[in-house]
């Protein structure tokens, strides 16, 4: 939780679209799918393309598959002094929230990033999205509280969501409930 307070301040001190951010958040909440790593590795391996998340079989109807897939772009494959690298690269997100505060019964990071622009249609078709989702841009967002503050020592609750952004969920609802929940230590 201490690292997660520099992650706030790196981040509340941008205001322009961050690929860095969408990588934050694909790792720590929306983590891409283990089929699509895997084969995305044996096409590196072969020298190939891999295919972009809703153009592979296997995560039709999956909803994680579809959040993963706004984050995630492609895996860049580069020449690095003889030998080959590879890199993620992430699409950009506007952060709308990245703070961490004191909270009623502890402490809370905040961290809230919209995508820069809607869904494609062939991922709200592969992944069998809601019609509500169209031409609609994602939020997403990670709540990480600590009950009794950061410093007490307890366990960590880590809370995640995605959704289109005219719904009405953000990360100040998602707070206030996690903080209003009592949770108490084990």
């Amino acid at each position: 939780m201490q690292k997660v307070g520099e992650l706030a301040k790196f981040f509340s001190s941008s205001s322009t679209s961050s690929k860095d951010a969408a990588g934050v958040m694909c790792v720590a909440a929306f983590p891409l799918p283990f089929a699509y790593t895997e084969k995305a590795s044996k096409d590196l391996a072969k020298g190939t393309k891999p295919p972009k998340m809703w153009d592979m079989k296997g995560g039709e109807g999956n909803p994680l598959w579809f959040y993963a897939s706004q984050l995630f772009d492609t895996y860049q494959m580069h020449d690095s002094g003889g030998s080959s690298e590879v890199t993620e690269s992430f699409l950009p997100v506007h952060v709308t929230k990245a703070e961490q505060r004191a909270v009623t019964g502890g402490d809370a990071l905040l961290f809230e990033v919209e995508s820069d622009k809607p869904a494609s249609e062939a991922a709200l078709k592969r992944f069998q999205m809601p019609a509500a989702y169209k031409d609609q841009k994602i939020r997403f967002g990670w709540v990480q509280f600590a009950p009794g503050g950061i410093a007490s020592g307890q366990g960590v609750l880590s809370v995640s969501f995605a959704t289109a952004v005219n719904t009405k969920l953000n990360i100040e609802e998602v707070v206030n409930q996690v903080s209003a929940a009592k949770i108490k230590p084990l």
